[in-house]
């Protein structure tokens, strides 16, 4: 969810639906502490039982575009995936011009190469930290 929002009322609009599905004003992950409601899924203990799987598969460019680039997410990256699609208004049907759809597969893989910056620099930091911890013994 990182980059420009294409569409502010579309994605205040997300966000006030997503609120209403919670029972608490400002919910958060009581494990790891994620509190962006893009990225959390209100299930229950049955429904954890049911599926029994925290992981799912993304599509980076959109699977009608390339339904053969798919990359496994925990449920809050993939959230997240999903909300930056929507803020950049990526839609999902199939754009039936090759031009038109290169586009969209290549402005949607932009806002998951954003995540991914994203994810690196924060490994970064921990590597830092952790070499820092190493020399400071």
């Amino acid at each position: 969810m990182t980059g420009r929002d294409n569409d502010p009322i579309g994605t205040a609009g997300r966000r006030r639906r997503r609120q209403k599905r919670f029972p608490i004003e400002n919910p958060s992950c009581l494990l790891c502490g994620e509190p962006n409601l893009e990225c959390l899924t209100p299930v229950t203990f049955d429904w954890i039982k049911a599926h029994r799987i925290l992981i799912e598969l993304h599509h980076p460019s959109r699977e009608q575009n390339d339904p053969d680039f798919v990359t496994a997410l925990c449920l809050n990256c993939h959230r997240k995936a999903e909300e930056g699609l929507a803020q950049a208004v990526i839609g999902v049907r199939h754009e039936p011009n090759p031009r038109k759809r290169v586009t969209v597969m290549l402005d949607a893989l932009a806002v998951f190469l954003d995540m991914l910056a994203a994810a690196v620099r924060r490994w970064a930091v921990l590597l830092k930290q952790a070499c820092d911890f190493g020399e400071s013994k």
